[in-house]
This record gives structure tokens, C-alpha cells and sequence, in this order.
């Protein structure tokens, strides 16, 4: 049962900055004019994986491809390397490990920008409102359990996120929170089953 939403997380677009590109709509048409595939899309966790599918099959160019690897951290080192070229990844690994003069932050996939990021665009602004897409985590009980006690679940943390300490900490990780009662949590899910379903098939994505 849907208990409550604790965060909610963007992915940043984050190109190497030896590509002649300062924004998302100078990064497509710099990739148009190159071979296929030369462009290297390096998805950093299983869990981003979906999201930086939408994401990279969203945008017009045909000339990117995935690498598997293990971790954020050894795909970010790739990327200041130049090995690959771009990468979807969380805020708290880009913010935290990116260097300024080796890559360049070009898009977040949430509704609106980033406190940490105040100059970097949304993909809306940037003309891709398709790609507005979060990873987010939240609280579940087990079938059956009773009202008031998922009621009771659901104030304990929408309560102490709110906390300046709590705050703090989700600000430093670049998250978001959002306190909804179960029912919103509820609803709030089953629309993002139907749009992740829609994601998946159309990717082609398979378990593994």
C-alpha cells in the first residue's frame, strides 16, 4: 500500500567539454554533423537506465549508442576523460564529482531548475517538454494494513523532511521533496506505471 513519496530526483544531461556545445540544442546539432554512433551515451546505474532511454531516444539524432558500466564514479571518470561524450546521471554524483573545465552541464530532466544549478536549463525550456522525467523513492506497507496507521506512516516522514537538518541534507544531495497523503502517493504512482510502461515498451527494454 502507498504510504508516502520521500524524494524525488532529476538526471542532468552532462556533456564533455571538448564538445563545441553550450546548450541542448547546440549539443543536437553538433551530433547531426558528425558519423553515426560516434556519440557515446554512458548510463551510469541499472535504476537510471529507463529514464536515460526516454531521454536519449527522445532527442533527434541518430548517433548515439550505450555503454554498460558499473557505477557512477567510473562513468563520470570516463566522461572527464573524454572516453565517452555525454551521460544522464543524478545530481549527487554530477554536482558533486564533475569538474568544471573537463565537462559542462547542459539540461535537468525536472519540471523546473535546480537550486544547485540555477543557470542550467530544464529540458522544457530547452524545447523537449517529452523529457521531463524524475527517479523518485517512497514509502510502502504491506497489503491490508489500516488506515490510520498508514495515515500515521505517512505524517512521520512528510513531517520530519521539512526539518531545516533534513532539508539541508536533501538540498546538498539535489533532491526534492514533495509530502503527499497516501492517496496522492497512490495516484501519483499508478501514473507513473502507465508512463514508465509506455518508456519500456517503446525502448525495447528487456529484464535482465
Amino acid at each position: 500500500m502507498p504510504v508516502a513519496l520521500v524524494v524525488d530526483s532529476p538526471q542532468i544531461l552532462t556533456v564533455n567539454s571538448a564538445l563545441p556545445v553550450h546548450s541542448l540544442a547546440e549539443f543536437i546539432g553538433y551530433a547531426r554533423t558528425i558519423p553515426a554512433r560516434s556519440i557515446l551515451h554512458r548510463r551510469a546505474s541499472a535504476r537510471s537506465r529507463i529514464c536515460s532511454a526516454r531521454c536519449c531516444s527522445s532527442l533527434p539524432i541518430s548517433s548515439s549508442c550505450t555503454c554498460r558500466i558499473r557505477g557512477s564514479a567510473p562513468a563520470i571518470v570516463d566522461l572527464l576523460a573524454g572516453q565517452v561524450q555525454m551521460m544522464f546521471d543524478s545530481p549527487r554524483s554530477c554536482c558533486r564529482t564533475s569538474r568544471p573545465a573537463s565537462c559542462a552541464h547542459v539540461a535537468v530532466t525536472s519540471a523546473s531548475r535546480m537550486a544547485q544549478l540555477p543557470d542550467v536549463p530544464t529540458m522544457s525550456e530547452a524545447g523537449y517538454p517529452q523529457l521531463a522525467a524524475t527517479l523518485w523513492t517512497g514509502l510502502m506497507a504491506p497489503a491490508g494494513t489500516p488506515e490510520p496507521i498508514v495515515r500515521k506512516l505517512n505524517m512521520a516522514p512528510n513531517a520530519g523532511l521539512q526539518t531545516p537538518e533534513a532539508q539541508a541534507a536533501i538540498h546538498q544531495l539535489g533532491v526534492d521533496t514533495r509530502p503527499l497523503t497516501p492517496q496522492a502517493f497512490g495516484e501519483f504512482m499508478t501514473a507513473q506505471t502507465r508512463k514508465w510502461a509506455q518508456v519500456v515498451a517503446a525502448a525495447g527494454i528487456k529484464g535482465e
